[in-house]
């Protein structure tokens, strides 16, 4: 956690927006749709681990300005977290992987690739990836290769 915490110290010194549907909804809203949207293992891994860092960053947001997180949000992330994990499951299942072994390694993968990113932010406050930054899709789709 200490590295999502660090990302978002760079990335807006923990600001929170107060907004109901503001950045923090936005992006959760964007990986979930990209879980769904996914047509690869890796894809839907990554997505998974984006909305877990998103939210994680957006607890500690939350707490940081004192301001109690919206049961809406905590219900949508619960239930895309049951959805999603019951589907990323059996599809590892399928594949003789294991789930718990897959998804701390994509965490420390996406960890990392957020770690590169400059602290640029687009129109919105979301932080831009550079031509450098590496794609967090294909180092797990190699790291799911290579335990297969």
């Amino acid at each position: 956690m200490v590295r999502v915490l660090d990302f978002n110290i760079k990335r807006n010194k923990l600001e929170l927006d107060t907004r109901p549907e503001g950045l923090e909804f936005q992006m959760i809203k964007e990986e979930i749709q990209e879980f769904f949207e996914a047509t690869t293992l890796a894809e839907m891994v990554d997505a998974i681990i984006d909305v877990k860092y998103v939210y994680e960053g957006t607890k500690m947001k939350h707490s940081y300005n004192c301001v109690p997180m919206s049961q809406p949000l905590n219900l949508l992330v619960d239930e895309f977290t049951n959805i999603a994990l019951d589907m990323v499951g059996i599809e590892l299942h399928k594949a003789g992987l294991d789930i718990d072994i897959i998804l701390p390694k994509a965490w420390d993968i996406v960890c990392e690739c957020n770690a590169k990113k400059l602290a640029e932010l687009d129109f919105n406050g979301k932080v831009i990836k550079c031509a450098d930054t590496p794609d967090a899709t294909v180092l797990i789709a190699d790291m799911i290769d290579g335990i297969e």
